[in-house]
C-alpha cells in the first residue's frame, strides 16, 4: 500500500540524543533524528513509551482533518526487526521556535480550540504551542490523549497484565464533550467533526494496525467513532 507521506523509514534517519530542558515527560526518552540525505530536515523521534506513536499520530490526523495547526507526525518503519522496543513516531522539529505561554496561545482562536479538543480527548498534561520564525503556530505533544497511557504496554507485551488493563477491558475510556458543547468558539470544530465518518480514517487505522498492532487500531476506531457520534448528537435537534 502507499503510505502517502505518513511513514518514514528509519534507515533514512540519523539519530542523536535529545533532551528537553523540563525533563522527561509522558513521551519518555526522545531522540533527534535528521534525514540522511537532507540533514536540515529534522524530527523529534519518540520511541520510549508504548502508547506515544499512536496517540501523536492520530491526534495529528484528526486535527489536520479539522483544519487545526499541529506539527506533522510520521510513523517510523524500523530499518531492522525490533529496532525499537515500542512503535515509534517522528514529529517535525520546528527550528528557532519559541514556546508560547498560556496567555499568548489562548489569545489565538485556533489554539484555544485545540486546547479544548485536547481536554475533550483526555489530555491532562501541560499544553505546548510553538511559534516558528515565520509566525506560524503549532501545537505539539499529544501523547497523553485518548486514554491508553496506562494500558498500551500490555498490548505490546501481553504477559504484563496490569490493573489498568483489566479496568480498560471492563470500561473503555471515551471522549467527553460535556460542558465544552456550550463553548461558542468550538461550534465550527464540532460541526466539521460531525461531518466526518470512520471511512475518513481508514488509511490511518490501517497504518495503526501495521505499525502498532490490532489493539491500537481497535481502540482508535472505537474512540474516534465515539467522538464523531457525540459531535453528531449536538446537531440532531438544532
Amino acid at each position: 500500500m502507499s503510505h502517502s507521506g505518513h511513514v518514514i523509514d528509519s534507515a533514512q534517519l540519523a539519530y542523536e540524543p535529545y533532551s528537553q530542558s523540563r525533563g522527561e515527560g509522558f513521551s519518555g526518552r526522545l531522540l533527534m533524528a535528521a534525514e540522511v540525505n537532507n540533514p536540515e530536515k529534522r524530527y523529534i523521534l519518540k520511541a520510549g513509551m508504548a502508547h506515544v506513536a499512536a496517540c501523536e499520530y492520530m491526534f495529528y490526523r484528526l486535527a489536520d482533518k479539522l483544519g487545526l495547526p499541529v506539527a506533522p507526525v510520521r510513523l517510523v518503519k524500523p530499518a531492522r526487526p525490533n529496532e525499537f522496543e515500542y512503535p515509534a513516531c517522528a514529529v517535525d522539529f520546528i527550528p528557532n521556535a519559541e514556546m508560547l505561554k498560556y496567555d499568548e496561545y489562548m489569545a489565538i482562536a485556533e489554539c484555544e480550540i485545540l486546547s479544548n479538543l485536547s481536554y475533550i480527548l483526555g489530555d491532562r498534561d501541560n499544553l505546548d504551542f510553538l511559534r516558528d520564525a515565520n509566525g506560524t503556530v503549532y501545537k505539539i505533544d499529544h501523547s497523553d490523549c485518548f486514554g491508553i497511557e496506562d494500558t498500551a504496554e500490555t498490548w505490546i507485551h501481553p504477559k504484563n497484565v496490569t490493573p489498568s488493563y483489566l479496568f480498560y477491558q471492563m470500561k473503555k475510556t471515551t471522549p467527553n464533550i460535556g460542558h465544552y458543547a456550550n463553548k461558542e468558539i468550538l461550534d465550527d470544530m464540532f460541526d466539521k467533526a460531525s461531518e466526518l465518518s470512520m471511512a475518513d480514517f481508514e488509511n490511518e487505522l490501517t497504518l495503526l494496525r501495521e505499525f502498532c498492532g490490532e489493539p491500537f487500531e481497535s481502540h482508535f476506531r472505537y474512540y474516534i467513532g465515539e467522538f464523531i457520534e457525540q459531535c453528531n448528537g449536538l446537531f440532531e435537534y438544532s
